[in-house]
């Protein structure tokens, strides 16, 4: 990431960091939120969760680093305590509650995570996985999406490929773009 943005930072203003991930480490995640908050004191930076993508664990925490937050209503996030497993067994051996409150009480408040919302969370992360879909955080007013994604994205075909007979009511509008153009998926980005 960082080596990312040494090379274009003369080039932009805006940086849009799309991520998608099962979680990791603490240590590592809080180097990446190192990286991003470095980069947001000379730059602005969004985060995206797309359609379909997760954010887990971690995951969440390096999101919340966006200055605007993108989520698709269909993605699904991930809160859970922190877990310590057996190097060898990849089994969880204990789960850290300590841990993941003071992830939480350090990333989420600042962010501006909804504490009504964060209250809600907590006691459903005892001992257990609690998945939302982006649809239940922007419903439920959690703060932690800014803007959505909507359901539906457009799917492009170069202009020069074969394209099989289409009955007239299958057929799309028309539209008035340039021949190869690409459509903006994200409104404010």
């Amino acid at each position: 990431i960082r080596e990312a943005f040494e090379s274009n930072k003369r080039q932009a203003s805006r940086f849009v960091f799309r991520i998608t991930s099962q979680g990791g480490l603490v240590p590592e995640g809080e180097r990446v939120i190192e990286v991003l908050r470095q980069i947001k004191v000379t730059h602005q930076l969004d985060t995206v969760v797309t359609q379909g993508d997760v954010c887990a664990s971690m995951c969440v925490f390096i999101y919340l680093q966006g200055q605007k937050r993108f989520g698709a209503l269909t993605s699904s996030w991930l809160f859970h305590e922190v877990s310590h497993m057996d190097v060898n067994t990849k089994q969880t051996t204990r789960l850290d509650r300590a841990a993941w409150e003071r992830l939480v009480n350090k990333y989420f408040g600042p962010a501006g995570v909804s504490d009504k919302w964060t209250d809600d969370m907590k006691p459903r992360t005892i001992n257990s996985d609690y998945w939302q879909t982006g649809a239940d955080l922007i419903n439920a007013g959690s703060g932690i999406i800014h803007e959505s994604l909507a359901n539906q994205t457009t799917r492009l075909i170069p202009p020069d490929s074969p394209r099989p007979k289409e009955a007239a009511s299958t057929k799309p509008p028309a539209a008035s773009t340039a021949r190869g153009e690409c459509r903006k998926y994200f409104a404010s980005i």
